[in-house]
């Protein structure tokens, strides 16, 4: 009787909490969008509008580029947010206003079920439904997510699949349920490339888990192994039969000029100095004085080509005059074969090799832990805005930087009750952190965002546990009535 009720009592109560996040999300589109984004077409991002010609050439021309008319352009982006808008733009009749708004829509589904699916998770991982309606409440109201949900991006799909493929791999009815979870997952990095840490890291520690019982173990990663393979790897099998090499995710040189491989060296020249590529990089474009830092005049001969680079940047770089900032407007969009790019490549991948070699520890150790602590505790988003807006996002990114903080000791309180979920969490946090923080080095906050997510179901067993405290203080409850 009591389980009943109990049960009947957190039905109800993810009831609200799914309506809740709803209404939030409604509100946010039709009121909030356009005045935090600070525009009309809030939508719109940097890479909405490489999405869409994928999605219009595929549908109108039956074939999956960024530019038609650029072969190289097959893979220029991940394929699984776009199929989707595909499929939404022919359903639109090829009116694309009309599909942005019905994506929107999707997204706020998918967001909302995110919601329930994570009540779900919490229980199958932990048999806890307390669990999980914290963690779905502090989920339904997570800013985080929220403001991601209106744009023409891939971040919520790839919350939504990320989470719903968890959720079959802990929920474990049947052998099947790690085929879907492997497919999903392979879908979740299909549209967010760090998710491709997911499957090493959970097969390592389901293994670890089960090392007693291996001859277990194997046959449900096995089928997790074939779900995800068979949906990512024709991925990567496609890209070799049409591009003739070998690409895991996707190439952004081929079809998006304004990541051309002259930008992309002057890029990772930049980023070997200092932890973000601006005001460098936009001052080039521009063409401003270029505020180099004192770090970057390693000897005289290399402040010369420093100089000589930025000048054939800024005068006829292919990839920068593709950039809408760009300086020279009668000159923007230059060809290729009048450009300079193979020499802009050259200058600066030799500045970059001579500054690694003489500020080895700079580069190795200092900058990353920049990266690292902008990551856990962003702020330079915030110095954009002032007065009370400013300080409102200031406050929701503590909040976010205190919820990853509890996560860890959330963490440790699983281990410490041998949850494998508490350990892939946490090393899927720590090898994709590691991953962006060290070796990409490009600083943006959706590239953590799902791993920040998944933070928060440790974050919401602290919680709990806080709860149980109290209420076995108080002698309201036994111990043995708490699943955590």
């Amino acid at each position: 009787m009591p389980y009943t009720f109990m049960l009947k009592k957190y039905s109800k109560a993810i009831v609200v909490i799914v309506l809740t996040a709803l209404l939030v999300r409604v509100v946010f589109v039709l009121f909030g969008a356009e005045l935090y984004y600070g525009k009309q077409n809030f939508f719109e991002t940097g890479d909405t509008y490489s999405y869409t010609q994928c999605a219009k050439n595929l549908a109108e021309h039956g074939t999956f580029r960024g530019i038609l008319d650029d072969p190289k352009s097959v893979a220029a982006r991940l394929p699984a947010y776009p199929l989707l808008m595909t499929a939404v733009y022919l359903i639109s009749g090829n009116d694309v206003d009309l599909m942005y708004q019905i994506m929107i829509w999707i997204q706020i589904v998918l967001d909302v079920a995110s919601v329930f699916i994570l009540y779900q998770l919490c229980y199958f991982i932990s048999k806890s439904y307390r669990l999980g309606i914290v963690t779905a409440l502090i989920y339904a109201l997570y800013p985080f997510a929220i403001i991601w949900v209106p744009l023409i991006s891939s971040e919520t799909m790839g919350i939504f699949t990320m989470l719903l493929g968890l959720m079959f791999l802990a929920r474990k009815r049947n052998k099947t349920d790690f085929l879907f979870g492997g497919v999903f997952i392979a879908l979740s990095a299909l549209c967010r490339p760090q998710n491709l840490i997911f499957i090493p890291v959970f097969v390592f520690v389901y293994l670890l888990y089960n090392i007693r019982n291996l001859k277990f173990a194997l046959l449900p990663i096995t089928l997790a192994l074939i779900g995800f393979s068979g949906v990512y790897g024709s991925w990567i099998t496609r890209n070799y039969i049409l591009l003739d090499k070998f690409i895991p995710f996707s190439d952004s040189r081929g079809g998006m000029e304004t990541f051309s491989k002259d930008v992309v060296a002057c890029r990772k020249y930049i980023y070997s100095l200092q932890s973000d590529w601006n005001p460098q990089f936009f001052q080039i474009v521009r063409n401003e004085k270029v505020e180099w830092p004192e770090i970057a005049f390693v000897s005289k001969e290399d402040s010369l080509m420093l100089l000589r680079a930025e000048y054939l940047a800024k005068n006829c770089g292919y990839g920068f005059s593709y950039w809408r900032e760009y300086w020279n407007k009668d000159n923007a969009q230059i060809p290729i074969e009048e450009s300079c790019c193979d020499s802009i490549v050259y200058y600066f991948s030799k500045l970059r090799t001579n500054q690694i070699k003489a500020h080895p520890f700079h580069y190795k150790i200092i900058i990353p832990l920049q990266n690292l602590r902008k990551a856990l505790f962003k702020t330079s988003m915030v110095n954009e805005k002032k007065g009370i807006f400013g300080l409102a996002i200031t406050m929701l990114f503590l909040y976010r930087s205190l919820l990853i903080l509890i996560g860890f000791i959330g963490v440790y309180l699983m281990l410490r009750k041998k949850n494998l979920y508490g350990l892939f969490i946490f090393l899927f946090f720590a090898v994709v952190y590691y991953y962006i923080c060290f070796t990409v080095r490009n600083i943006e906050m959706r590239y953590f965002l799902n791993n920040d997510i998944l933070m928060l179901v440790p974050a919401a067993w602290v919680i709990v546990n806080i709860y149980k405290w109290f209420a076995i203080k108080r002698h309201s409850r036994k111990p043995e009535q708490f699943a955590v």
